[in-house]
């Protein structure tokens, strides 16, 4: 992959932000890029998400993901 055609990566720990909803039908985690030190009250903050659902409440690919440190990628095709 070239690197120039890297928009965005994010890394952080699959747990730290991860949602289940009350049915236990869908899994989420997410990644967040925001500056902690802006002082800039219409600063962006960009989320890059992983979500899995299941109506019987089973998430074998998901679940790989849990107690791990992810890198989630985004990369221009043209």
């Amino acid at each position: 992959m070239s690197e120039d055609k890297v928009f965005m990566e994010l890394t952080g720990n699959a747990d730290d932000l991860l949602l289940v909803n009350r049915d236990n039908t869908m899994k989420c985690t997410r990644l967040i890029r925001l500056d902690p030190t802006s002082t800039e009250i219409n600063e962006e903050v960009v989320d890059l998400c992983i979500t899995s659902t299941n109506m019987g409440g089973q998430f074998p690919i998901f679940d790989k993901l849990l107690g791990r440190k992810i890198k989630i990628s985004v990369t221009f095709e043209d």
